[in-house]
């Protein structure tokens, strides 16, 4: 086998997209969240749930999601493009 195929093929991620069925590397969660060490050490002192196995911490992407929901401030199309108000404050 040549050292070209022994050679593991990088993780291909899509920025942004956490499935809830699906089990994430802390790395692997980071890079598609595009979150610095700062921000998911913040998010695991918050409450996060991780799970540890041999050394590594991995993290359910339906808990993530849950996580995100429940911390994280609902926005309107408006107010992300730097205007406009919380969807609380509209009704």
């Amino acid at each position: 086998m040549s050292t070209a195929a022994k050679r593991r093929k990088p993780i291909t991620t899509s920025p942004g997209v956490i499935e809830p069925g699906a089990l994430y590397r802390l790395d692997e969660l980071q890079a598609r969240l595009r979150l610095g060490s700062w921000g998911l050490r913040q998010m695991r002192r918050a409450g996060l749930i991780v799970y540890r196995v041999s050394g590594r911490g991995y993290v359910l992407g339906s808990d993530a999601i849950e996580f995100i929901v429940s911390h994280g401030r609902g926005v309107t199309d408006c107010e992300s493009e730097g205007g406009g108000q919380h969807r609380s404050e509209q009704m």
